[in-house]
């Protein structure tokens, strides 16, 4: 699995914190070694990595239970919960792409896809198995869906401290005109 490739930017106007690392949604982790900076990114990278493997496991365990259940279930039920299920190889394919450095944020994102597509995934069979009231099949789900949670947790307490850069609104354009006459 390929991991992800975070690009470590050198600050010139920042005295205090030289080395900084830019995510999606504008969060910007400043770093005042470059030590420190490739040991959060080679520890970030890890933590993407073995969450997406978990992830597999996550979605290998709820398939199971589809395919233990699908010939009780009614046909729209199990085209609808088998074309959720089968959507996670397309996202997680699209995933473990090689992507330039510049475009590591698309990983990100498909992070984030593949842990709303199981999720997602995993509420369509507890509301079914609810709706049949099948609490162990439930029992069973909620599991998943709590490892979930506890990634979404995770990666949150890792930017529980990150300051979000807001440059680009105070930022003005300026018009730029063309030298020769319009006529």
């Amino acid at each position: 699995m390929k991991k992800l490739n975070l690009p470590i930017r050198f600050n010139d106007d920042n005295v205090s914190h030289k080395y900084s690392i830019n995510f999606p949604d504008r969060k910007i982790l400043y770093f005042k070694s470059k030590r420190k900076a490739e040991d959060f990114v080679r520890t970030f990278s890890k933590f993407v990595s073995d969450t997406i493997r978990s992830s597999f496991d996550i979605h290998v365990s709820l398939y199971s239970i589809y395919l233990q259940n699908c010939f009780s279930m009614p046909l729209y039920e199990t085209n609808d919960l088998k074309i959720s299920l089968d959507g996670f190889l397309d996202i997680s394919t699209k995933w473990s792409q090689d992507y330039g450095e510049g475009w590591q944020s698309l990983k990100l994102i498909g992070f984030f896809s593949i842990l709303n597509h199981i999720e997602d995934s995993a509420l369509k069979l507890k509301s079914y198995f609810k709706s049949k009231k099948d609490y162990f099949h439930v029992n069973r789900i909620d599991s998943s869906l709590q490892m979930v949670y506890f990634f979404y947790e995770k990666y949150n307490q890792i930017f529980s401290g990150v300051k979000t850069s807001l440059d680009y609104k105070s930022k003005t354009l300026s018009l730029v005109t063309s030298k020769r006459d319009i006529c």
